[in-house]
């Protein structure tokens, strides 16, 4: 039947393009404002960049040979739109040296709105690695 607003009797047409009321977008509230995934990555990259060139890191700090050992996993699934796994256990950095890098690039001017800051902010104290 025509709906009513266009001069039949049935009921009004719902406008598909609208959410439904109650539907509530995916993913939680907390990361509404991180960029896209591919984005979110490309910051990380830049963090993990800068972290690894200073002492001469690249060589010898854990975190950054897991996240260049790794690196191809993760662009691959995020060219998947798959997200990201995190890299195997054995290998993996210690937990104080990845607060440091995160607290050193975040405290640095103009990085604090990065995603990788808000992630961090937005993380517990006790973050499963």
């Amino acid at each position: 039947k025509r709906p009513k607003s266009r001069g039949g009797d049935g009921p009004e047409e719902v406008d598909r393009r609208q959410p439904r009321p109650g539907r509530e977008r995916k993913g939680k509230p907390e990361d509404y404002d991180l960029p896209a995934p591919k984005a979110l990555e490309e910051h990380m990259d830049a963090m993990h960049d800068w972290w690894c060139e200073q002492e001469d890191r690249a060589e010898s700090s854990k975190l950054c040979i897991s996240w260049y050992k790794h690196s191809n996993i993760r662009k691959a699934a995020l060219e998947k739109d798959e997200k990201p796994p995190p890299p195997p256990r054995e290998g993996r950095p210690d937990m104080s040296e990845i607060e440091e890098m995160h607290t050193s690039w975040c405290d640095v001017e103009g990085n604090e709105k990065t995603g990788p800051c808000k992630m961090w902010r937005r993380r517990g104290a006790e973050m499963d690695l």
